[in-house]
């Protein structure tokens, strides 16, 4: 199943959160003028994500939150976890 684009950015705004994307990848999202698409002012793609998904203000220290309990329980497991598996 294709992903929608909405999951796409979901998944790119959790690496950044993470600081875990490519800087590339940063550069080429930030490109996009995503702010433009959507009538904002000047931004960085990743504001214009977190109000176009309707994220909540908490949603960075909820994803450290998430990532930090599941790290270290699949440490404990002896599992390699990464961050795009876990934004996916």
């Amino acid at each position: 199943m294709v992903p929608s684009h909405q999951e796409v950015f979901l998944r790119y705004y959790v690496l950044h959160v993470l600081d875990k994307l490519e800087p590339l990848d940063q550069k080429k999202l930030q490109d996009l003028g995503l702010h433009a698409i959507n009538d904002r002012e000047a931004e960085h793609w990743s504001l214009t994500v977190k109000s176009q998904l309707g994220l909540s203000e908490t949603i960075d220290l909820s994803i450290w939150n998430l990532w930090v309990r599941n790290r270290l329980i699949t440490e404990r497991e002896g599992l390699d976890y990464s961050a795009v598996h876990f934004a996916e």
